[in-house]
């Protein structure tokens, strides 16, 4: 209790101050509170503490005391006025003032020390074990995310999707269904020394690959490949040529190799360029031209109505004028006619006019006189188109 103030009054014995009896009451219970006080077992403790720098009392049990380190670190947080002054003192971060465990909050950890299930988000991949079967798959501590590689299904991966991982519906297998092509191969039973080919656009099978085959696949380039095979370094060297000029200089082979049997033959500075041999006709005849620059022209004619007119020895001759099939470059080197007519052969010979495009012949009858006859002559030159 308070300690009771005796009224004095506002002037000396005014008669507005406690009576005698009152003031004497008062003193005395004011003396029985001190006592009380002198007597209480926690003061009588604090009395007993003895005071020391950066010191605090504190209860030790009940009426017991003692002092504990008051640092300028604990003085400061005594002095704070806010618990953000507080935070800043220690140096806390924001992360101390979310709450554990709760939306917007920070994750708590379980017994095992990892994230609890309902903390851990939906994809999160906290662990992934290798298991050779289902029942091993579904006796996983697993998480939900966590992934299991099937290794007796070709390492096949599953991810936990959905608690518990007891229940098989609740892995799911990642990745993408195989395409046809893929599901052909992925098919086959693979064996020893054999290579998977495809038979169709969607079927697959095995066929043998021997050591020798290994061998072949193995070699570093072209030439290793057919030393392996045994081919001859000739062919080698044929065979690696560039091109189909190289593989002919190899060959030995020259222009005509590659030149057509028949076409249209044609020549540069000498050297035949074209086809070996060259076959035409006109109105004129037939000629037949050769790469080596030969040319023959010919020509059957019935009935060539020719006037023995002139008078030659003792018979007469005629002038017969025939325009080559195709033009030499120069007068063919020969030129000759047969002539058979009124039941007798006839020999003819060149007349002065021929050149590279006409032949002029002179045709003799011996018993012939002047008349004009009619004959079958046929007509050859040979000379050269180059």
């Amino acid at each position: 209790m308070a300690l009771a103030q005796i009224n004095l009054g506002a002037l000396p014995n005014d008669g507005t101050g406690d009576p005698l009896r009152d003031g004497g009451a008062k003193i005395n219970a004011n003396f029985a509170e001190l006592d009380d006080r002198t007597l209480n077992a926690n003061l009588q403790a604090l009395s007993g503490l003895i005071g020391a720098a950066n010191r605090l009392p504190y209860f030790t049990g009940a009426g017991a005391l003692s002092l504990t380190i008051l640092t300028a670190l604990g003085r400061q947080l005594i002095a704070s006025s806010a618990p953000a002054d507080g935070r800043s003192i220690l140096g806390l971060g924001s992360a101390a003032t979310v709450g554990l465990g709760v939306a917007g909050g920070a994750a708590s950890l379980g017994a095992d020390g990892k994230l609890v299930p309902e903390q851990t988000p939906d994809m999160s991949i906290n662990n992934v074990y290798p298991v050779n079967s289902q029942a091993a798959m579904l006796a996983l501590p697993a998480n939900r995310g966590d992934i299991a590689i099937r290794t007796d299904e070709q390492n096949k991966p599953y991810i936990l999707t959905t608690l518990p991982p007891t229940t098989l519906a609740n892995w799911t297998v990642i990745g993408q269904s195989l395409s046809a092509a893929l599901a052909a191969i992925s098919g086959l039973t693979p064996a020893a020394d054999r290579l998977a080919y495809y038979t169709g656009s969607n079927t697959a099978d095995l066929t043998p690959l021997t050591a020798f085959a290994r061998t072949i696949l193995d070699d570093a380039n072209a030439g290793a490949v057919l030393t392996t095979l045994g081919v001859s370094a000739y062919i080698q060297t044929l065979l690696d040529d560039a091109n189909a000029a190289a593989a002919r200089a190899t060959l030995g082979l020259g222009s005509a190799a590659v030149a057509n049997i028949l076409g249209t033959v044609s020549q540069t500075g000498g050297v035949p360029t074209g086809a070996i041999v060259e076959a035409g006709s006109s109105a004129n005849g037939q000629y037949t031209k050769f790469a080596d620059g030969t040319m023959i022209c010919r020509l059957l004619v019935t009935g060539l109505s020719i006037a023995m007119n002139q008078g030659y020895a003792s018979g007469t001759v005629g002038t017969v004028n025939w325009a080559f099939p195709a033009a030499f470059v120069s007068t063919p080197s020969h030129i000759s006619v047969g002539v058979r007519g009124a039941g007798k052969f006839t020999t003819s010979s060149p007349a002065d006019a021929s050149s590279a495009t006409l032949g002029s012949f002179l045709v003799f009858d011996p018993a012939g006189g002047t008349y004009t006859g009619s004959f079958n002559c046929f007509f050859l030159a040979i000379g050269r188109w180059f």
